[in-house]
């Protein structure tokens, strides 16, 4: 059996789960290996892994790297005239040397098609933290008298006070915070447990929300901190 490129990318989604890679990290391969075979379909509709070469990883980059708009085709993102940015393009030629390798892992190829494909260079940029003058003035545009400004204000002041990625946020439930010791316990990259500290001020702004503005979850079982409007869990992408 001739097998399509589009199904061994199943079979990676499923490999991905097996070795315990988080959910985030499996939807950031799909998204990239599916840009890719969308790309090779463009000239053949029936895309076969052994007819895969480093040629095709090439042109694939080389289109990436041309483009010049953003989000184009996303469902609820405006398209934007702007290149990717090497740091986009470095997570796709990581993908696909990723997949490569497992591939021939796997015996799905012979050699690992991709070994040759070159990371961009990156620039070296300094990320500049917010200024106080800065974090003031987000503060003070939340407004604290509506229902989803209380539980905006307490997402904003644990991300400043903790440091937390925002799907630990997404994620965190009400059973894993410890009000009394002032902290509360996370699953971060890997499934790795860690306890993070936080303040009282931030304490304040969750226990307020918790008691005043969270609304009764759709599912009468959900744990999760920090829902929608609608009662539903917060995703990483919520705007609601």
């Amino acid at each position: 059996m001739e097998l399509t490129l589009s199904r061994v990318i199943e079979f990676y989604h499923s490999a991905l789960e097996l070795r315990g890679k988080s959910i985030n990290t499996i939807e950031w391969y799909q998204q990239k290996l599916e840009t890719f075979l969308s790309f090779l379909q463009l000239s053949n509709q029936q895309v076969l892994v052994r007819d895969l070469s480093l040629h095709d990883g090439r042109a694939f980059i080389r289109s990436l790297m041309e483009r010049d708009t953003l989000f184009d085709n996303h469902p609820w993102r405006e398209e934007v005239q702007r290149r990717l940015s090497p740091h986009t393009i470095h997570g796709y030629v990581r993908t696909l040397r990723a997949f490569a390798s497992w591939l021939e892992e796997e015996g799905y190829t012979d050699e690992n098609i991709f070994k040759r494909l070159k990371l961009p260079k990156l620039p070296e940029t300094l990320i500049k933290p917010l200024t106080e003058d800065e974090i003031k003035r987000i503060l003070f545009a939340i407004p604290r008298d509506t229902t989803m400004g209380v539980r905006n204000y307490a997402i904003v002041l644990l991300f400043l006070d903790t440091g937390i990625r925002i799907s630990e946020l997404a994620n965190l439930k009400l059973d894993d915070i410890e009000f009394g010791e002032g902290h509360f316990k996370v699953f971060g990259k890997g499934a790795r447990e860690r306890i993070v500290p936080m303040g009282l001020t931030a304490q304040r702004a969750v226990i307020r929300y918790m008691e005043r503005s969270r609304p009764e979850p759709v599912n009468p079982s959900e744990n999760r901190l920090f829902l929608t409007d609608s009662g539903d869990p917060m995703s990483k992408n919520s705007t609601g």
